[in-house]
């Protein structure tokens, strides 16, 4: 985390805190008229296969990352993120998820048996993030060893609270009832407000901050700040919400605020908003993350075929073009 962070993230009274509205926008607000910029339509089947991803994405029930392909002996699998050479995922079957850090050769080891919240692991790995809600009022966390599996924080937060980013024992937690984004210390517990808006995403190596001014299905718009300094506006939109930032954070990925349906386009933006390109499909989009600066990986769940797809989204027109990261498979469900 850079200083400027560390700074807005320790302890501070109320009243240095920034104001909730505060900050007028830097950038221009996007509308709908975005979407009559051309996408290119992604179709697995018809695309020539590239190297393997550089970054872990889930094909299916494996987990593949660059040229290795370790399946998980599960229904389904959510990749929370690398650990060390192993990984952290999510496995579902009838009877419903465990948390499992899985090596490379495939074995694994159970770090949470029962899986009935969210979860969310930190940057470094090392932190697994477990929240659950405890009625309607009330949400605890537990911070657990991705190396032991053991307990190493715990606290209860009123209303809902989600872990947004983790780095370093520190935690950005976006929550409601009341709407708030707040960091967590789980060395020493203490807690600090950022800013009275309910967060979505943050990247703390990014110094970056997503939250809703109000309640997204009232009126409420999407706000990307430093989260540094939370009251300089980077990116107000009302029709469109970040799921993904490159590594500088000099380009973004989109996708509509409000969904009808499943998610057939993601749109690629500046760092304030300006649209760049995007992308359609006639089926539907999984996970959506950077590869670097310059190349995106989108699962594209095609209508008859599946795989994770590399665009390159910068550089001359004749570059920015579409290769399959993975081999393909049939599209569950079919």
């Amino acid at each position: 985390m850079t200083a400027a962070v560390l700074a807005a993230l320790a302890p501070v009274t109320a009243t240095a805190l920034p104001p909730a509205g505060g900050g007028a926008p830097t950038s221009t607000v996007s509308t709908a008229t975005d979407r009559a910029v051309p996408k290119t339509v992604l179709n697995p089947g018809q695309l020539e296969r590239g190297a393997g991803p550089r970054v872990p994405r889930v094909l299916g029930t494996s987990i593949v990352d660059g040229s290795l392909e370790v399946p998980v002996d599960a229904d389904e699998i959510d990749l929370l993120g690398p650990a060390g050479d192993d990984y952290v995922v999510v496995a579902y079957d009838a009877s419903g998820g465990v948390v499992e850090r899985v090596s490379p050769d495939g074995s694994t080891r159970v770090l949470r048996e029962s899986n009935i919240g969210l979860n969310e692991l930190s940057s470094d790995g090392s932190q697994l993030f477990d929240v659950v809600t405890r009625g309607r009022d009330r949400t605890v966390v537990r911070v657990l060893d991705t190396t032991t599996g053991e307990v190493t924080a715990r606290r209860g937060f009123p209303g809902f609270v989600d872990v947004l980013d983790a780095a370093d024992g520190v935690a950005v937690l976006g929550g409601t009832a009341p709407r708030r984004t707040i960091s967590w210390d789980t060395a020493t517990d203490e807690t600090t407000r950022i800013v009275s808006r309910q967060g979505y995403r943050a990247d703390l190596a990014a110094d970056r901050l997503s939250t809703f001014s109000g309640d997204p299905y009232d009126g409420g718009c999407s706000r990307i700040t430093p989260l540094s300094d939370p009251a300089r506006t980077l990116w107000r939109s009302c029709d469109d919400i970040e799921v993904a930032a490159s590594p500088g954070a000099g380009r973004l990925l989109t996708v509509p605020l409000l969904l009808d349906g499943p998610l057939s386009e993601v749109a690629v933006r500046g760092a304030a908003g300006r649209l760049l390109g995007g992308y359609g499909t006639r089926g539907t989009f999984g996970p959506l993350v950077w590869e670097d600066d310059r190349t995106a990986l989108i699962t594209v769940y095609g209508v008859r075929r599946t795989a994770v797809v590399r665009c390159t989204v910068a550089g001359p027109a004749e570059d920015r073009t579409c290769e399959r990261a993975t081999r393909l498979i049939p599209t569950p469900g079919l």
